[in-house]
């Protein structure tokens, strides 16, 4: 199984990827995690560093990913940014 983690832009939330996970092929498993204080996570306090973030999307991933699984990463502008940092 490949997992593809989708990470929002900057002031978005995981709404943005509803469509394009509707559309992925069933061997694709989607995760469309929030950051906190957007989303699902809007009651949690919003962080303010990059670092911040990237620890805390990498501990999701950790979680939700299984060591047999692929994992690819896409990010929309700031997403991308993350996203880069995770997969450092």
């Amino acid at each position: 199984m490949t997992v593809l983690a989708l990470l929002h832009h900057a002031g978005g939330s995981a709404a943005v990827f509803r469509r394009l996970t509707r559309l992925l092929p069933a061997h694709i498993e989607p995760i469309v995690p929030e950051l906190p204080g957007r989303g699902r996570r809007w009651r949690e306090p919003a962080l303010h560093t990059a670092a911040k973030a990237v620890g805390d999307l990498t501990k999701l991933l950790v979680r939700e990913v299984g060591a047999d699984d692929d994992l690819a990463i896409f990010g929309h502008s700031m997403g991308a940014y993350l996203g880069l940092g995770v997969a450092a």
